[in-house]
């Protein structure tokens, strides 16, 4: 569960703030829909 986690924040950290803050919402959003996909 890490590795996805901190491979997301890695290149969102060269970013501004506002647009780290918007890719993480929406990464952690699909990655969500994809994990709750896989699972049902």
């Amino acid at each position: 569960m890490m590795k996805p986690i901190l491979s997301f924040f890695a290149p969102a950290a060269l970013k501004t703030p506002k647009s780290v803050l918007k890719e993480v919402r929406r990464r952690r959003i699909s990655f969500k829909t994809d994990f709750y996909n896989k699972n049902y």
